[in-house]
């Protein structure tokens, strides 16, 4: 999973072997919006991390979600990505996460969190925005531990979501977005 938070590795110890948790340090990696310019190392990365090949309509929903949907630069290589679409409802807009992917070799290495973070941050500045969610398959139990670290809630589950992928359930699972209130909200 693009969220792992180490890789596991055997090793010998006393002749005999064991699984140990590897924690690398975590990534230095800098951000960048996915725009039409860009947006082609986005489906490259997402062929190289997901089972599914997403349609046209998922890249331009991430390229008009302007700074919602990032990829993250490892020097000059791209690592990682996270793509969102905003949705309006009444009384303001979501945040769907589309995709978070990060490549095998820099997973546990803090990139999915800070991608996510990262999208965290920007949504509150978003006064429109109500809530961030998506969809996790059911049997992903990494990508759910992932997400409530990091705030979310599993709100429902989805039956029959995915139609080539087994389990076919999903769980909706969704962080509201909670402001501070600025001082001068608090003047009479």
């Amino acid at each position: 999973a693009a969220w792992r938070s180490a890789e596991r590795s055997t090793t010998r110890r006393g002749g005999r072997q064991a699984m140990v948790e590897e924690r690398e340090a975590p990534l230095d990696v800098s951000f960048d919006g996915v725009r039409d310019k860009n947006v082609q190392q986005l489906r490259t990365l997402n062929r190289c991390i997901f089972p599914v090949r997403y349609q046209d309509k998922m890249y331009e929903d991430a390229v008009n979600a302007e700074e919602f949907s990032q990829l993250a630069h490892y020097t000059d290589i791209v690592v990682g990505g996270i793509a969102c679409r905003k949705e309006a409802v009444s009384g303001g807009a979501r945040l769907y996460i589309m995709t978070v992917g990060v490549l095998p070799p820099y997973r546990g290495r803090g990139v999915g969190t800070k991608l996510v973070e990262e999208i965290l941050e920007m949504a509150v500045a978003d006064e429109e925005l109500l809530d961030v969610y998506l969809h996790v398959q059911t049997s992903n139990e990494d990508a759910v531990r992932f997400y409530k670290r990091l705030g979310f809630e599993v709100r429902e589950c989805v039956r029959n979501y995915y139609r080539r992928i087994e389990p076919p359930d999903a769980y909706l699972i969704a962080r509201p977005i909670v402001r501070q209130p600025k001082p001068e909200d608090c003047r009479a």
